[in-house]
């Protein structure tokens, strides 16, 4: 580009008139261009820069992303794996790995009577706490049954 403009200003000693017009018009025209691929270099580093200083933020971001999920696989195998010893844990449908369902119960169990301060139904998973045979006190004093069912290990 510098080439240009220096044959430009050459070639004007040696012309007048219309052509040394044409020429200086020529010259500006160069200095303009010259001006805006300045402008433009300038724009494309800093946008360069930009760019780059994105892409710092997203890698920062993606570590940031790959620490948590790592932090949350490593909090899933603490919350599924059982503390070792012998142990019994109400069931409620299948038994977790390493388990073995056992089951129990008792029926008719006498009660002093069959009012909320003596018995309250509940369900615990598989687990019960029931009236005996219909109404509570139907077949007193055999008012209650208790259903246990257990995942042991």
């Amino acid at each position: 580009m510098f080439a240009i403009y220096l044959s430009l200003i050459l070639c004007s000693s040696f012309v007048q008139g219309e052509e040394l017009d044409a020429i200086t018009k020529l010259q500006n025209a160069v200095l303009i261009l010259q001006h805006r691929v300045t402008t433009t270099e300038g724009q494309l580093e800093r946008t360069q820069t930009k760019l780059t200083q994105a892409e710092v933020k997203r890698v920062q971001s993606d570590m940031k992303l790959t620490q948590a999920e790592r932090q949350l696989a490593q909090l899933q195998t603490k919350l599924t794996a059982w503390p070792p010893g012998h142990y019994c844990i109400l069931s409620n449908g299948q038994c977790p790995a390493g388990f073995s369902k056992s089951s129990g119960y008792m029926r008719a169990v006498s009660l002093y009577a069959a009012t909320s301060t003596y018995i309250r139904p509940g369900t615990f998973g598989d687990s019960k706490i029931q009236c005996h045979g219909g109404p509570c006190g139907k077949h007193k004093p055999w008012i209650a049954d208790l259903y246990i069912s257990t995942c042991c290990k």
